[in-house]
C-alpha cells in the first residue's frame, strides 16, 4: 500500500517542474553531494496553510506561484514557504486525479516527499549503477534518458525547459520518498532559481530570523534503524551523527533508538534527519503502526525560549499539546524529553494537519543536540 501512494505521489510531482534542482553546473569535476532543499507537503488549501505558516509560526511565503496540470496527474497550485532551514512546498490538488486521491488517502497536511539537490547528477546516477541500483522514473518505470521532463505552467507564463529527477526505490528508503534533482544555474526558466535569486540566496547563505522558529530536524519513523541509516549514508552520502536509545519509559512519546543524519542544508546550518525506531508502547509506536515504515512523523523547529513561545501563540488563540494532542500538564508550558529539552506542538487542527514540534534544547551538558552539533 505505501509503495504505491509513493509512486502516486511521484506522478504527481511533475510540479517539481522547474527541478532543475539547486546545483552548481554538474560536471564530473565536481564532486558529489546531495542537499536537502525542500519537503513537498499536500494539502487541502494551500492559502489557509500557507496563512497560519506566516502569521502564526512567523515563515515566509515566497511569491513565486505556480502550477502543474495534465491527464495523468490532475491539476495543482504550489508555492513555497521558508521555515529557516528548509523550504516547504506546499502542494494543492485542485483537479481529480492522483494527486487528489493522495491527499484524500493521507490527509492534510501531509510530508509526501524529500527532495534533494544534486550538484553532480550524473555523477550520482552513475555511482548507482556501479552499485547496482536501479534508480526510477516518475512513474515507479526503470529510469530512462536520465529522468528527464518536460511541463509545468508557472503563474502568468508558460515554463519550456526540461529538468531531471531520480527516485531511490523504497525497499531501499524503507517507503519514504527520496529524490535527487539536476540544476542548472544558467536556466532562466526554472522556477527554483527564480526562487532563489528572488531572496538572494544563490550563495545558500540565508540570514535566519532569532525570533523566529528555525527548522532544526525532519524525524522519520523506521522499523528497521539501522538499514534505513545506511541507506542515507552509504547511498545517498550524508553524514551520520550522533546515536542514543531512551529508557523505554517516556510515557509521553514511548521508548525508541534513535541516529541523526546531517542533511547538507541549504541555509549556512546543519539541517539533519532523525531517524526513529520506536522500542515500546506509546505515541511513536502507535504512529509507526498506523503510517507504516517511513512515516514522516514531524517537523521539529526551534526557538530561544518555549514559555515565550507558548505565551505568544496563546494570545493568538493556540493552546499548545503535547505529540498526541493530549494537554500539557497543568500549569506547564512544555513538557521535557530526556535527552533533548522541552518540547511543544501546534494542535493538528490548527496547522491543518502539519505535525509541528517546536523545541528548546536542553542545557549543554544534558541535551543530545548539544552533544550532536559538537560532533560536526
Amino acid at each position: 500500500m505505501r509503495f504505491k501512494i509513493f509512486f502516486c505521489s511521484i506522478l504527481v510531482i511533475l510540479l517539481q517542474v522547474s527541478f532543475q534542482l539547486h546545483s552548481h553546473e554538474a560536471t564530473h569535476e565536481q564532486p558529489r553531494l546531495e542537499r536537502l532543499d525542500h519537503i513537498a507537503v499536500w494539502v487541502a488549501d494551500w492559502q489557509k496553510t500557507a496563512n497560519f505558516l506566516t502569521n502564526v509560526v512567523g515563515w515566509k511565503l515566497h511569491p513565486v506561484r505556480f502550477a502543474a496540470a495534465g491527464e495523468t496527474i490532475g491539476g495543482m497550485d504550489l508555492v513555497f514557504v521558508d521555515g529557516q532551514g528548509l523550504w516547504l512546498e506546499l502542494v494543492e490538488p485542485t483537479t481529480p486525479g492522483p494527486g487528489m486521491d493522495m491527499l484524500e488517502t493521507l490527509g492534510d497536511g501531509a510530508i509526501v516527499e524529500l527532495d534533494f539537490w544534486a550538484n553532480n547528477y550524473q555523477l550520482s546516477l552513475d555511482e548507482m549503477e556501479s552499485r547496482g541500483i536501479q534508480m526510477l522514473n516518475m512513474d515507479g518505470s526503470p529510469l530512462k534518458d536520465r529522468g528527464r521532463i518536460i511541463d509545468g505552467v508557472m503563474k502568468g507564463g508558460d515554463i519550456d525547459s526540461s529538468e531531471y529527477i531520480a527516485y531511490f526505490p523504497p525497499d531501499l528508503t524503507g517507503g519514504t520518498a527520496v529524490e535527487i534533482l539536476e540544476r542548472f544555474l544558467d536556466d532562466e526558466d526554472s522556477i527554483i532559481n527564480k526562487r532563489d535569486k528572488m531572496w538572494g540566496v544563490e550563495s545558500l547563505n540565508q540570514p535566519i530570523d532569532p525570533n523566529v522558529p528555525r527548522i532544526d530536524h525532519l524525524s522519520i519513523l523506521v522499523e528497521d534503524l539501522e538499514k534505513i541509516a545506511n541507506f542515507y549514508s552509504d547511498v545517498l552520502g550524508l553524514k551520520r551523527g550522533i546515536e542514543f536509545e531512551t529508557d523505554g519509559n517516556l510515557n509521553e512519546v514511548g521508548g525508541f533508538k534513535a541516529v541523526f543524519l546531517n542533511a547538507n542544508g541549504i541555509y549556512e546550518k546543519d539541517l539533519w534527519l532523525q531517524l526513529l525506531q520506536p522500542v515500546g508502547p506509546g505515541p511513536v509506536m502507535d504512529l509507526l503502526n498506523k503510517h507504516g515504515n517511513g512515516y514522516v512523523l514531524e517537523i521539529g523547529a526551534e526557538v530561544d525560549d518555549l514559555d515565550k513561545f507558548y505565551d505568544q501563540m496563546k494570545e493568538k488563540g493556540i493552546t499548545m499539546v503535547n505529540l498526541d494532542g493530549s494537554p500539557l500538564a497543568s500549569g506547564e508550558k512544555g513538557t521535557t524529553i530526556k535527552p533533548y529539552g522541552e518540547r511543544h506542538y501546534f494542535p493538528l487542527e490548527r496547522s491543518f494537519g502539519m505535525r509541528i514540534m517546536i523545541y528548546e534544547r536542553g542545557s549543554s551538558s544534558t541535551s543530545i543536540l548539544h552533544q550532536r552539533d559538537s560532533a560536526f
